[in-house]
């Protein structure tokens, strides 16, 4: 076993040079849950690995494991729908805290800014961690292939 690895898993070298990492983890470790903390974090749910993000935008491939972060065509319908889950659950947790706290005088023109404020800002704001939190909910549910996190070059990813 390679301190390279991620979650005690393997790295071994292709035949080009790259350096492969394979982190699979066993369903009752701490490492699953490590993973979902790590998105929440804006890293990368394979390595824990930062500046998967850049300029608010999710880069192709992570720079510590490679993982291609669009590992299929349409993989992001299902961070736009967690991105909606989310931002409407803050637009009515908005709204049902409003009308609990306001009521029976219910300033009708604050709850139309604050509700369309939430609806407008909420998906913009919330969509680097919807990519990030889909791309969990992706590897965990199919690991990469040694192809999807070869690294270039015999350096460690770790490293950086």
């Amino acid at each position: 076993m390679s301190d390279l690895a991620p979650c005690g898993g393997e790295a071994y070298p292709l035949d080009s040079g790259a350096m492969v990492l394979t982190g699979r983890v066993s369903p009752g470790s701490r490492a699953r849950r490590r993973r979902w903390w790590w998105a929440l974090a804006l890293r990368c749910p394979w390595c824990g690995g930062r500046g998967i993000i850049r300029r608010l935008r999710l880069v192709e491939r992570c720079p510590h494991c490679g993982l291609a972060t669009e590992r299929a065509p349409g993989q992001w319908i299902g961070a736009i729908g967690l991105n909606t889950i989310v931002s409407f659950t803050a637009l009515f947790v908005l709204l049902g805290v409003s009308v609990i706290v306001s009521w029976p005088d219910a300033p009708g023109v604050w709850w139309l800014v604050a509700g369309l404020g939430t609806a407008v800002l909420a998906p913009v704001v919330l969509l680097p961690w919807a990519r990030v939190g889909w791309l969990a909910i992706d590897v965990r549910m199919s690991p990469p292939d040694p192809s999807e996190t070869a690294v270039g070059g015999d350096e460690d990813p770790h490293r950086r």
